[in-house]
């Protein structure tokens, strides 16, 4: 597979808003792998091996309880990377990491981009920024998910995912969609088809399309706004 970043035009926003010569240090470390459809990243307690810089597709950070119940605390598209904990001074992930829409990413080794930040402080600070804007993010699903209401919990997500991928076009199922609101599939079902009926969305097989963003931003919540805010240019 061939990588954007290797073609000199870098898809994933962290990454070009670097410095050249910080791009030209991270490239020889940096592997151009493909993210499939559920595919695990890693798991809540694993040991993080690698940092993926998202170029396309959606990473969806999980949270699973013991009884076997999930729901997702954020949220990872182009404008970041998966792994960040192991950025942070500990390699044991806080949550999983699954992939949500498939897509491609750029992945590096722990131990090369930990050395790399000591010596490059553009990295390190855009690393810090990215952290900074992901902890605004789960502070506030971590509300989201209590507070609001399915409805308008599921127009701030597919208008995330929307930001995230830019495409109104979204690849998922009303199973996965339930996993990620924390919602049983039926109450997913409901808020779906009252999103269609409003001409919101138009819902197929295993796909979602955003007819009206405008009119999505109108039944999201809050949330939505301070999230993106907080990502500004979603870098």
């Amino acid at each position: 597979m061939s990588s954007v970043l290797l073609e000199n035009s870098v898809l994933n926003g962290l990454l070009s808003r670097l410095p050249a010569e910080s791009v030209e240090r991270l490239r020889p470390g940096l592997e151009p792998v493909g993210l499939e459809y559920r595919q695990s990243l890693y798991a809540a307690n694993d040991r993080i091996g690698h940092v993926w810089f998202v170029e396309s597709g959606l990473v969806s950070l999980i949270t699973q309880m013991e009884d076997g119940g999930a729901v997702e605390v954020g949220l990872v598209g182009r404008e970041g990377l998966a792994g960040l904990t192991a950025l942070l001074g500990t390699a044991v992930a806080t949550t999983g990491a699954i992939v949500q829409i498939p897509g491609r990413a750029l992945r590096v080794e722990i131990t090369l981009i930990r050395e790399l930040m000591e010596e490059d402080a553009a990295l390190r600070a855009a690393v810090s920024r990215y952290a900074r804007r992901m902890f605004v993010q789960l502070s506030q699903l971590a509300a989201c998910n209590r507070l609001h209401s399915v409805d308008e919990r599921l127009a701030r997500w597919l208008l995330m995912s929307r930001d995230r991928i830019l495409s109104d076009d979204l690849a998922l199922t009303q199973e996965f969609l339930s996993i990620m609101l924390g919602v049983r599939r039926a109450g997913v079902t409901v808020a779906v088809n009252a999103l269609g009926r409003a001409g919101l969305v138009r819902n197929a097989r295993r796909r979602i399309c955003i007819v009206d963003p405008r009119g999505l931003e109108e039944i999201a919540c809050e949330c939505y706004g301070v999230i993106r805010q907080a990502f500004g240019d979603h870098e």
